[in-house]
């Protein structure tokens, strides 16, 4: 072999190497152009779900409020009902607080509104059962309940301011529909 025939053999060698190089980088930047458009569309689909779910923790966030509102009416009322049956059954002499015999009356409130209120009720329902004995009055013959709407007792379906903002909101709104009047 002359080395002209190497040199053309050799060129010939280099010539296809590029060739074949081409080639492979051809094939290399069509696979990574396909995995950019496909990462493209993972990241539009993924920023997408990131707005739903910014959307969804919203509507959420409204539903938390809503119903932290609502506990927060209901435990007003709970807390008010105790109160009054704690008040009850103090004036009634139904509880035993174990307190000091100098205890301040507020020391006694403070006391009788830390009782559960499931005993606090079956102290004053005791006390009710063993009046209505003493009284020779059978359970049977108890009162119906009385009666809760707004205007009862009154024919012109008026009641006053006083009585009005003392019902719930929920009872106002029902007076306010059926057609009652507030009078001072």
């Amino acid at each position: 072999m002359t080395l002209k025939d190497l040199i053309t053999k050799v060129t010939g060698l280099e010539a296809r190497a590029a060739d074949a190089f081409k080639a492979e980088l051809a094939q290399l930047k069509a696979d990574v152009t396909g995995t950019i458009e496909q990462l493209k569309a993972d990241l539009a689909t993924a920023t997408a779900s990131i707005a739903g779910l910014g959307n969804e923790k919203a509507g959420l966030e409204a539903t938390v409020a809503e119903l932290t509102g609502k506990l927060s009416e209901q435990n007003k009322e709970f807390l008010g009902f105790n109160e009054l049956l704690s008040d009850a059954c103090l004036n009634g002499g139904l509880l035993d607080l174990k307190l000091a015999a100098d205890a301040t009356p507020e020391q006694k409130r403070t006391a009788a509104l830390a009782v559960p209120v499931a005993d606090k009720f079956k102290a004053y329902q005791g006390a009710l059962n063993a009046a209505f004995a003493k009284a020779n009055l059978p359970n049977s013959t108890l009162p119906a309940a009385p009666v809760t709407s707004p205007n009862a007792g009154r024919t012109d379906g008026s009641m006053k301011r006083e009585a009005y903002f003392k019902m719930t909101p929920q009872a106002q709104l029902e007076f306010i529909k059926g057609g009652g009047k507030i009078v001072d």
